[in-house]
């Protein structure tokens, strides 16, 4: 290659400038930090959905703790119930057995005679 002023001139690469450079590398920066940005608000978003089912299942199994809590209370309540009963019952047994133990004997007393 020949200069203006008729001397031959070696080509000479010129290399970007810093600043071209700097300023490239902060566009990738800012690309790359975007990027990041965006992956992290979809996690952020399945995250908090996330969150929100489990919230729901929550609240069920809290609801039916205390349905739950409820029919004990009730059966705890009959049961009490029944155990009454039961013991009454036992109650008029016995004292019916006594009555009819005391007639036997009458019976046998008399037939005795």
């Amino acid at each position: 290659m020949v200069g203006l002023n008729g001397n031959e001139v070696t080509e000479v690469k010129t290399e970007p400038k810093k600043e071209n450079m700097e300023e490239i590398s902060l566009v990738e920066l800012i690309k790359s930090m975007k990027t990041e940005v965006e992956k992290l608000k979809d996690e952020k978003s399945k995250l908090k959905e996330t969150l929100g089912k489990i919230n729901e299942e929550l609240k069920k199994l809290e609801e039916e703790e205390v349905s739950l809590r409820e029919r004990i209370a009730e059966t705890a309540k009959k049961q009490a119930e029944l155990s009454r009963k039961k013991a009454k019952t036992t109650e008029k047994l016995s004292e019916i057995e006594r009555k009819l133990k005391k007639l036997m004997n009458i019976s046998t007393e008399l037939s005795e005679i």
